[in-house]
C-alpha cells in the first residue's frame, strides 16, 4: 500500500525530515556557541534588545518537535485514531481527506493542532527575521521592515493552516454524504 503513494512523496517527506533534522542540529549548535561565548553568568540580565521570541525559541522548538511526531504518528503512520488503519480510497491509497475530517471533528485535537499550529508560527516568525540578520541581510532601516514581514508572513500561515480544523468542526467540510 505504501507504494500506491508515489515515491515522490517519499522523496519529499525525507527532504523535509532531513531539514527539520538539520535545523535542530543547528540550533542546537548556535546555543552552545552563544553559551561558549559567555561563559561566566551576567550578574543581573536584562534582555533590552531581546524579544520574548527570541528568548524562547529553544521552548517553541521543544514544542514544535513535540507536534511534529504527534502529527506523523496521527496523518501518517495513522497509529493515533484506530478508524484511520481502514480508511483506503478506490484506488488503494490513504484517504487522507477521511482522515482529516475524522480528526478534526474531535474538538480537543482540533484545539491542539491550532495551539500548535500558533507555536510553529510564534517560533517561525522570530525565525524568518533572524534569518535575515544571521546571512547579514539587513540594515538599521529595514529591520522594522523585515520584522514586520516576517509576522504578517506568519499570521498568514497561521490562519490557513487552523482554517482547516475550523472548517471541520464549523460543519463546513465533511465526509461524503455528510457523515461522521
Amino acid at each position: 500500500m505504501l507504494h500506491s503513494l508515489g515515491p515522490m512523496l517519499w522523496v519529499i517527506r525525507i527532504v523535509l525530515l532531513a531539514a527539520f533534522i538539520l535545523h535542530i542540529w543547528l540550533g542546537i549548535q548556535l546555543k552552545l556557541e552563544n553559551m561558549a561565548a559567555r561563559p561566566i553568568a551576567y550578574a543581573k540580565k536584562e534582555n533590552q534588545k531581546a524579544k520574548l521570541s527570541g528568548r524562547t525559541m529553544w521552548l517553541t522548538g521543544l514544542m514544535v518537535l513535540a507536534f511534529f511526531v504527534y502529527h506523523i504518528l496521527h496523518f501518517t503512520a495513522r497509529t493515533t485514531d484506530a478508524r484511520f488503519a481502514a480508511l483506503v480510497d478506490a484506488e488503494g491509497r490513504y484517504d487522507v481527506y477521511s482522515m482529516v475530517i475524522l480528526g478534526f471533528q474531535n474538538t480537543l485535537l482540533s484545539g491542539f493542532y491550532i495551539v500548535a499550529v500558533g507555536l510553529l508560527c510564534y517560533h517561525l516568525s522570530h525565525g524568518l527575521y533572524s534569518m535575515f540578520q544571521s546571512m547579514g541581510w539587513n540594515s538599521g532601516d529595514s529591520n522594522p521592515k523585515l520584522e514586520l514581514g516576517a509576522v504578517i508572513l506568519s499570521i498568514l500561515i497561521f490562519l490557513g493552516y487552523c482554517s482547516i480544523p475550523v472548517a471541520v468542526m464549523a460543519g463546513w467540510v465533511q465526509l461524503p454524504g455528510g457523515g461522521h
